[in-house]
């Protein structure tokens, strides 16, 4: 961390902390100090606060460059004298180049301040049993209680989810669930051709209220949206994994409107080699657990999934990433690639190719290998020149809510001259919300929204549109 701020590596290291958060919060997730009520837990509830003191304490030196007054008023909160963080100062400076029109200098003011200064990185121990003051605000907001401890069918009668109510907090945007808008009587199904759920036993995903949605849940609320189906991705060796482990669980009634797509994410498949250097986007490359499985392995345990389990109706996804990797791992992202499209072609299966922004060999590389009788470009993020290749060589463009954002030009012109029958939506949830909920949570059940903004882009009529897109979809999956 100290090396990254001293090198002017900022963005870096900010990241480097902020995954430290994450280490912090998931230790809370997993250790619920809350629950340590009995007489005999409380030596146990000592050891974890003392552990969180100390993590705090540790992530506030990290932080002091990025928020020095918070910093430092964090340190005085342990007792400290409030001066770890060298505040910056502002400085006035003489525009040597240019003068003000009456001809006296002009001048600017500058922040400025050592920022790598020794006191910056001398850590504190918290000291067992060492009393905490009580902490001051430094910025005075005004919210309303947030209902956090609810689950989210505790929210509403008949358990139907009344997502969407707002929460006051200053003027700060909601980034809680948008809200739920049950179908119409004899409205066009609709169908969220790629999305991400928990699969892992007890995950879920979790708006800024603390209001989860588990795979059961959201594939309730597709359903009350009017999705007729979806398929999910397990794009990752755990994930795949626990589709075979749990078969049974997957084939329930509950979920016999969700299909799923397995693969070796291309961003996973480099740390299955070991390859961890640092992409574009300058995050660190950690391994899970199951990235220490050689790729082949890993590809072996997909290959399997696809052949045994009868909800796997596709690969993916797959494809190429130039943003989140180094170039030492795009050698093996590209053998990743073949294998899927191998493996795809095999089973007579469609592909969803996960394409950021490698456009070129990612057709280079289907090109060569030759694609599949169905293959899909997930979360399509070409423009028109590029539809235009996908048309000739009839594959699909998948478009996910990202298309109804104002500045993406290129992908609605895309959309616009692409072939109806190439065609299909989705949401990548939990990413990419749709418009008007951008920034919020995503989910199946807001795969509408942007089927229907494809339709007005194209000046179709959206229940037209609608049955263009089932059609589509059924073409690709078979469903």
């Amino acid at each position: 961390m100290g090396d990254l701020i001293e090198a002017h590596h900022q963005k870096a290291a900010l990241a480097e902390v902020m995954r430290l958060v994450g280490e912090a919060n998931r230790y809370v997730a997993v250790t619920e100090p809350f629950k340590m009520k009995e007489e005999s837990q409380l030596p146990r509830l000592a050891t974890v606060l003392h552990v969180l003191a100390q993590a705090v304490a540790d992530l506030n030196l990290m932080l002091s460059p990025f928020l020095p007054t918070s910093a430092n008023a964090v340190d005085r909160v342990f007792g400290g004298a409030g001066q770890i963080a060298p505040m910056p100062r502002i400085e006035e400076v003489v525009d040597l180049d240019v003068k003000n029109d009456d001809g006296t200098d002009r001048v600017y003011p500058i922040i400025t301040g050592d920022y790598t200064a020794a006191p910056t990185w001398e850590r504190h121990a918290v000291k067992v049993g060492q009393k905490v003051a009580k902490p001051t605000p430094i910025f005075e907001k005004n919210w309303t209680k947030a209902s956090s401890k609810k689950s989210w069918r505790d929210t509403l009668p008949n358990t139907r989810v009344e997502i969407g109510k707002q929460t006051t907090l200053g003027k700060k945007k909601s980034r809680n669930w948008p809200p739920l808008i049950p179908a119409a009587p004899g409205q066009v199904g609709l169908f969220d051709n790629h999305t991400h759920l928990p699969v892992m036993e007890g995950d879920y995903v979790s708006d800024s209220e603390g209001v989860r949605l588990d795979l059961y849940q959201q594939v309730e609320m597709a359903h009350s949206a009017g999705v007729e189906w979806m398929v999910a991705s397990a794009c990752n060796l755990g994930e795949v994994q626990a589709l075979r482990e749990r078969a049974g669980q997957f084939r329930s009634p509950e979920l016999s409107r969700l299909r799923w797509a397995v693969a070796i994410h291309p961003n996973d498949a480099p740390r299955h080699q070991g390859i961890l250097d640092t992409g574009p986007d300058n995050v660190t490359q950690k391994r899970a657990e199951y990235e220490y499985t050689p790729l082949d392995q890993a590809l072996e345990t997909v290959a399997r999934a696809a052949q045994e389990l009868d909800f796997v109706v596709a690969i993916g996804e797959s494809g190429l990433d130039y943003f989140r990797t180094a170039p030492r791992g795009r050698e093996v992202q590209k053998e990743a690639f073949t294998a899927h499209i191998e493996l795809a072609k095999s089973l007579d299966m469609p592909l969803q190719i996960h394409d950021r922004e490698a456009h070129a060999d990612c057709i280079e590389v289907l090109e060569r290998c030759g694609a599949p009788r169905r293959t899909v470009f997930h979360c399509f993020s070409g423009d028109a020149e590029m539809a235009g290749i996908l048309a000739e060589h009839g594959w699909y463009a998948s478009f996910a809510g990202n298309v109804t954002y104002a500045a993406n030009q290129d992908l609605h012109a895309a959309a616009r001259v692409l072939p109806a029958e190439l065609i299909l939506s989705e949401t990548d949830a939990p990413y990419l919300t749709p418009l008007p909920y951008r920034g919020r949570p995503n989910a199946s059940y807001l795969v509408g929204l942007t089927t229907d903004f494809l339709a007005e882009l194209r000046g179709v009529e959206s229940e037209k549109w609608r049955e263009q897109v089932r059609a589509n979809s059924a073409a690709v999956y078979g469903l």
